[in-house]
């Protein structure tokens, strides 16, 4: 899932909701530079946390 702001595409939240042996991921990448990083043992805890992580990198 690609996130960003409708007029600004400077900041973008990237989810990966993958199975093992894979890990369910968050990635923040600010012009193109990586900001943060979640990884997460779920996928149902990828999604509980990602609401917050949007609300965190793009207010």
């Amino acid at each position: 899932m690609l996130f960003s702001r409708p007029v600004s595409h400077k900041t973008i939240v990237n989810g990966l909701l993958a199975h093992p042996p894979f890990a369910p991921a968050v990635d923040v990448y600010n012009r193109g530079a990586l900001l943060a990083g979640y990884v997460y043992d779920g996928i149902d805890q990828c999604l509980a946390d990602l609401t917050a992580v949007i609300q965190t990198h793009l207010p």
